[in-house]
């Protein structure tokens, strides 16, 4: 009894190991491809545009607390406020059909499989697929509502009069909000472009490869700084200094 569950078991890991090793292959190429943004960044504090925005609004929070530009402030944040909203609004309807499909596995896995010809193995593995999909999704929700969390605390803090001797901590303070909103907002957007891949799992494990490297081109064509604004943008010793002063 025993040696026939652990032999069916090693027949249903033969048939999905090719799926399980290019599921394997797609994370392993995305964590490789931000431990190259990380390692690049330590040479160059500018080589990837998230950087370069990071420094940028330290300087916007210092110009709207200085000059106070309260209507300006007002206008950008409700900017960011409503594209955070309508992309954790688009991820949550988005994994609520995923998980409608998920009900009806059964037959989706049938038709699929006659609609897929890239990749003939058994579709047993397709509530596994839409599992990651919901995943991916809610974790995009997350982030994106916890952009919208921040951006509405900011709202606040830029506009909190201080005196002189406690301008430099609020102008820290609200400058970390700011950036601590948009890495949420960029997390969220990564979780988007990681759908692609996913998708294409549905119709093969190749294509999950092949998705995975050709959305890292793009994120790569995305991320990295054009070479004039590396050359001649404000360097990260000014980017800290113009929050002391």
């Amino acid at each position: 009894m025993v040696a026939s569950s652990i032999s069916t078991a090693l027949v249903l890991l033969a048939i999905h190991v090719t799926d399980l090793v290019c599921l394997l292959g797609a994370v392993s190429l995305y964590c490789c491809y931000h431990v190259f943004l990380r390692l690049q960044l330590r040479r160059d504090p500018l080589y990837t545009m998230q950087a370069y925005t990071e420094m940028a609004r330290k300087a916007w929070v210092v110009s709207i607390m200085t000059e106070q530009k309260e209507l300006l402030a007002v206008q950008t944040l409700r900017n960011a406020t409503m594209a955070a909203t309508f992309l954790a609004s688009t991820a949550i309807i988005l994994a609520v059909g995923v998980l409608s499909m998920a009900s009806q596995t059964g037959r989706l896995t049938q038709t699929w499989h006659l609609l897929t010809t890239l990749d003939a193995a058994p579709q047993s593995l397709f509530g596994l697929k839409l599992l990651l999909l919901v995943v991916n999704l809610f974790g995009a929700f997350f982030s994106f509502s916890m952009s919208v969390r921040l951006y509405n605390h900011l709202g606040f803090l830029i506009n909190i009069p201080t005196d002189e001797a406690a301008r430099g901590p609020a102008m820290e303070f609200a400058a970390l909000e700011l950036n601590r909103a948009a890495r949420h907002f960029h997390n969220g957007l990564r979780a988007y472009y990681f759908l692609m891949p996913l998708l294409f799992w549905l119709y093969g494990s190749a294509m999950l490869l092949l998705a995975t490297v050709g959305m890292l081109a793009v994120m790569f064509w995305l991320d990295r700084t054009p070479r004039v604004r590396r050359e001649h943008g404000p360097g990260p010793e000014q980017g800290r200094s113009c929050l002391l002063r």
